[in-house]
């Protein structure tokens, strides 16, 4: 009968030790955290346990995802729901929080909003963090709204979900602080970049017309409404759009418009101020 370390012997090669750990601690219903007392007590896999992980390492070999595989990620030290509905949150996403954080915490009770929120995990994160936060996250899928609501569910955390096409949901009597925002902002003609694993993920979420830029002079008009004076948009984008976006938001009528760098160097959040 093979044993926790002996099956991880045989994937980790393969996939590299932190899939096949990761693979292994959802078989056995055990956390991260708990990884190490697992290992040590080296248990043996019941049948139903092989063909479990048998499963997932032919969905791996296919080129799916790992988390939509063990239907849950990590971000911002959340553990987080995940399916074929919502995109993966990736590392670079976690600028885009710290950077709404900086505004947020000057107002321990501001108001935020989240849109094209997806999984929940940038307006998740930032209520984590905050408390005291008045939090809110929208998102035109009502599909990706279902899995929001489950992570908030998950952390208990009081955050309302509204189905909606950018700000069109809201009134100027729902006004916010802080709008943050990952759209999609891949361009169409960009689709030969997809790679295997993307190509698993909600297209919907990740391309757009005109260059990749059509959702941001909508979501730039919608945040000019919303925003209370003073208040920020802070926007996720790919790397070469940054001075697109800064004159999106120029010419929408917002100040202070700059971008932030990811950890590569590269631009990858513009924010502006509305006046």
């Amino acid at each position: 009968m093979k044993t926790l370390k002996h099956y991880l012997a045989s994937i980790a090669h393969e996939f590299g030790r932190e899939e096949a750990e990761l693979m292994l601690l959802t078989v056995f219903k055990t956390s991260f955290a708990q990884r190490l007392m697992l290992f040590m007590k080296d248990p043996a896999l019941t049948e139903a346990q092989v063909q479990q992980l048998d499963n997932q390492v032919r969905q791996r070999k296919q080129g799916v995802p790992l988390p939509y595989i063990l239907g849950e990620t990590y971000f911002f030290n959340l553990e987080l729901n995940v399916n074929r509905d919502v995109l993966i949150p990736r590392p670079d996403t976690e600028i885009l929080v710290l950077v709404a954080l900086e505004h947020l915490q000057k107002n321990p009770s501001a108001q935020c909003l989240d849109m094209a929120t997806g999984s929940g995990a940038v307006i998740l994160a930032l209520k984590t963090e905050m408390p005291e936060l008045h939090a809110f996250g929208s998102d035109i899928c009502e599909k990706a709204l279902r899995v929001a609501q489950q992570n908030a569910s998950r952390h208990s955390l009081d955050v309302p979900f509204t189905q909606s096409s950018w700000g069109d949901a809201y009134t100027e009597n729902e006004s916010f602080d802080v709008i943050t925002a990952n759209p999609p902002y891949i361009a169409y003609d960009e689709l030969y970049l997809m790679n295997k694993e993307t190509s698993f993920e909600p297209s919907k979420a990740l391309f757009a017309p005109q260059n990749g830029l059509e959702p941001c002079y909508k979501l730039a008009q919608d945040a000019q409404r919303l925003l209370k004076p003073n208040g920020w948009l802070c926007v996720e984008h790919g790397f070469q759009q940054a001075e697109a976006i800064q004159q999106i938001m120029r010419n929408a009528g917002f100040t202070e418009v700059h971008s932030i760098d990811d950890i590569q160097g590269h631009p990858r959040v513009t924010q502006g101020q509305k006046v």
